[in-house]
């Protein structure tokens, strides 16, 4: 069971994922990572940053059993600072109450 989601939603997702192959053998699946969000707002990152490479570098990775998710530079950037905003706002909200 998931923290997140329940199991059976977490099936029906993976199994409509579609699985990347790549030019090197790995045990990570791949999927095509089409953006990010905070709080429900779409950050602006450049689908080429989220895009695999055809040598298999580039991308993302993202491995719930990991305690790091791994981002180029670019994308991470603008997740840091959305998140350092989001936190900010928060930060903000809670003083003014």
């Amino acid at each position: 069971m998931s923290a997140f989601l329940p199991e059976d939603l977490i099936q029906e997702i993976l199994f409509k994922l579609p699985i990347k192959s790549l030019v090197r053998p790995s045990p990570a699946y791949y999927v095509n990572f089409l953006g990010k969000s905070v709080n429900g707002v779409k950050l602006n990152i450049s689908k080429t940053d989220l895009a695999i490479e055809k040598d298999g570098g580039g991308g993302c990775v993202i491995d719930c059993g990991a305690l790091a998710t791994l981002l180029v530079k670019p994308s991470f950037d603008t997740v840091h600072t959305a998140l350092a905003d989001q936190k900010t706002e928060e930060t903000h909200h809670s003083q003014v109450e």
